[in-house]
């Protein structure tokens, strides 16, 4: 959808169809209409950034949301020897959780775990790392299991060669304080973040899988396209049920197979819908 300008409005208004029996005079009579739903695009979080939208507007449109890492992680031996692959499509699958700061200031810390493996506090001596020092870090680049997008890693290397909301934090832990919080990029308030189970990712290194409708509220701007998506004359409304729908649902083959064509009975509904008797 792109509003009046032809910004991007960040999502897809996709046209469906349903079906439901209902009572006729002549017997039972099925029912076809079209419905229409946003769906959010598959695309990366950070191209999502830089459309029209803001980033609260964003942030609650994700939220809950699902989200892959494009990128593979490093293998562990405890992960092999339990039979299954940190890069396996389940494990790469988080939800989105919030933004946080940039991933040259966003922090997290070594924690600290009891004798049960509880998270108990973090070190001390740690003074953080910042996510982007992460993931350009030798140890983790030079790794022969450790594979990144090539065109990401170089172009993070270069101050400057990637915008703002690329390199936007997303949390796909828990959820924790926000970092727009006053006492947002000091050292105590990340290490109360990290201790609370967040999971910092640069939203450039985050796409957002496919077939996930929008909930909640749109704003008014979303509002106005959708209705300029949905709505159609009852004759614009029977002919794309009939050229579009009854194909799609898997009624149109078995119609124009019926030899017998006295046997056929198309029916018209009041909003326009096309619907047959059996």
């Amino acid at each position: 959808m792109v509003d009046k300008n032809s910004n991007s409005l960040g999502l897809r208004a996709v046209r469906g169809y349903y079906m439901s029996i209902r009572p006729g005079a002549l017997g039972p009579v099925l029912n076809i209409n079209a419905a229409t739903t946003a769906f959010l695009p598959p695309i990366l979080v950070s191209d999502l950034l830089t459309t029209s939208l803001s980033q609260n507007t964003v942030e609650r449109m994700l939220r809950g949301k699902r989200v892959r890492l494009i990128y593979r992680r490093q293998e562990f031996q405890e992960t092999k020897d339990a039979g299954f692959s940190m890069n396996d499509e389940l494990p790469r699958t988080k939800v989105f959780q919030q933004f946080g700061l940039p991933a040259s200031e966003q922090k997290f810390f070594i924690v600290l775990a009891n004798d049960k493996g509880a998270k108990v506090d973090v070190s001390p001596t740690d003074n953080g790392t910042t996510v982007i020092q992460y993931f350009n870090s030798e140890r983790i680049s030079d790794s022969p299991c450790y594979i990144t997008l090539t065109a990401v890693e170089m172009k993070a290397r270069i101050p400057g060669s990637l915008s703002p909301a690329q390199l936007l934090c997303v949390n796909v832990g828990k959820r924790v304080q926000s970092s727009r919080s006053k006492d947002a990029g000091k050292l105590a308030f990340m290490r109360q973040q990290t201790l609370d189970g967040a999971q910092w990712i640069p939203a450039c290194l985050l796409e957002i899988l496919p077939f996930q409708p929008m909930t909640g509220q749109m704003n008014p701007k979303h509002t106005a396209e959708m209705m300029r998506h949905a709505l159609h004359l009852p004759a614009e409304n029977a002919a794309l049920i009939d050229q579009e729908g009854l194909r799609i649902l898997g009624l149109k083959d078995q119609i124009e197979d019926q030899k017998d064509t006295t046997s056929r009975k198309y029916l018209v509904s009041s909003n326009g819908a096309r619907a047959f008797d059996r």
